[in-house]
């Protein structure tokens, strides 16, 4: 017993030290001041440059910038956001952009090497490209495509072992820095897209957000949308579309709770109908094999939860039917894996069509006007599951395994393709010439 009682200090002392070591820094990965790449932001010296311009081809080139915000969710420098909006509303105002922003999940960061950075990269090169040939078929010049990727701590353990402890202060810091910087940045990129370019062809702004990312996205922007839904109170159509944040916000794989969704559901339950030029403005996207939200996250959840007391509530949905639900299996449960949310299955065809994208959008937009129940898009068929009205301008997509086949692989063409498509018809811009 004594040689116990004098091992265990040194036994605590060796964990701690594990702890302490191994912790991931909570510091900024980018630099504040960048070289410029065109001499047409001279406006913006005083504050020092913050896009990176990469070149792959002439076709294919696009900007990166980064936020990056601390475990408090505060700007790690406000000046590499104020380089950032600078510059961004420069090319707002004179040749027009697409904003992509992405925020990154677990384990991530904006380390140089960052996997989802580099994913990132190559979706901004597919954007640049197709904005590209289709201002190229239109007669018109392109939009310069910029992607911002907002870093925060994901990865607060930098070794493996212990890395997956880290899920419930990782979803507390995710919700955390969601409230503050993150928000106001979300917000004022919004703003710079409202600009009207000197070209006359709109800014866009969409929002993607994985994992931790998804739940940073959603507590950020869900009042912002709620209260935009609200404001759209009538049951019928009034000549008012709902509006959601930008032009469209994506959420894959989410690693957040049903319960956050609650309102939402309930107040799409209510509209009777929705006008015709009603498309939708947000989605979640979930994989049916993301094992990381439908296994871990419940676990991680019902230990976090043990002493929380709940009740059955009842929730109406859009056929007028009362369903009784477990307010306990809503806050344990990952958002992309409980039934009576989804509105729609994706899910991959064998039969590839290859009919004309123009085409294949415009029968797109139209079958949405209509209600259609199934669209055929080349690639994937996406179909309603009867829980929802045909029309509803919140998305919440149970994707097969052929298409997304786990929590990682967010980046596969058919995804791509499919987000691309559901933002044209959303934004009522017309990818080709007129036929």
């Amino acid at each position: 017993m004594t040689n116990i009682r004098k091992i265990a200090p040194l036994f605590s002392i060796f964990i701690l030290s594990l702890f302490l070591f191994s912790c991931a820094g909570n510091i900024a990965y980018r630099d504040i001041a960048l070289p410029y790449s065109s001499a047409d932001l001279a406006e913006c010296n005083e504050f020092g440059g913050a896009l990176e311009h990469h070149i792959k081809e002439k076709d294919r080139d696009y900007y990166l910038g980064f936020v990056e915000v601390d475990d408090q969710g505060v700007f790690f420098d406000r000046d590499q956001f104020k380089n950032l909006t600078c510059e961004l509303t420069s090319h707002a105002e004179s040749s027009g952009i697409l904003i992509s922003v992405f925020v990154h999940g677990w384990h991530h960061n904006a380390k140089l090497d960052d996997e989802n950075i580099k994913n990132f990269q190559d979706s901004l090169i597919s954007l640049s490209q197709l904005e590209h040939l289709f201002a190229y078929e239109k007669g018109i010049l392109p939009r310069k495509t910029i992607g911002v990727y907002i870093g925060w701590r994901g990865e607060s353990i930098d070794w493996d072992i212990l890395s997956n402890l880290t899920f419930w202060e990782r979803k507390n810091t995710a919700e955390e820095i969601a409230k503050r910087s993150v928000l106001e940045a979300l917000l004022r990129l919004e703003k710079i897209r409202n600009i009207q370019p000197s070209n006359h062809q709109a800014n866009r702004l969409f929002v993607l957000g994985h994992s931790f990312g998804a739940d940073v996205v959603y507590n950020a922007l869900s009042p912002i949308m709620l209260e935009r839904l609200i404001k759209n109170k009538n049951k019928d159509c009034n000549n008012e579309i709902i509006k959601g944040f930008g032009d469209f916000v994506f959420l894959i794989n989410p690693a957040f709770e049903s319960l956050q969704y609650i309102n939402f559901s309930s107040l799409l339950s209510e509209k009777h109908a929705y006008c015709n030029d009603q498309f939708p403005v947000f989605a979640i996207l979930t994989s049916q094999q993301d094992e990381a939200t439908k296994y871990a996250f419940p676990f991680g959840r019902k230990i976090s939860t043990l002493f929380e007391t709940y009740r059955d509530i009842e929730i109406i949905n859009s056929k007028g039917e009362q369903i009784l639900v477990d307010q306990r299996k809503l806050d344990t449960t990952a958002i992309g894996h409980e039934e009576i949310f989804f509105t729609h299955v994706l899910e991959d065809t064998p039969s590839k069509s290859h009919e004309d994208d123009c085409i294949v959008v415009r029968n797109f937009r139209n079958g949405w006007v209509s209600k259609e129940k199934e669209y055929v898009l080349g690639d994937v068929i996406l179909t309603n599951t009867n829980q929802y009205d045909p029309k509803t301008p919140y998305l919440v997509i149970k994707v097969d395994e052929a298409i997304i086949p786990d929590h990682n692989s967010i980046y596969a063409e058919e995804v791509l393709n499919f987000m691309r498509r559901l933002v044209v018809i959303s934004t009522n811009e017309e990818i080709c010439a007129d036929p």
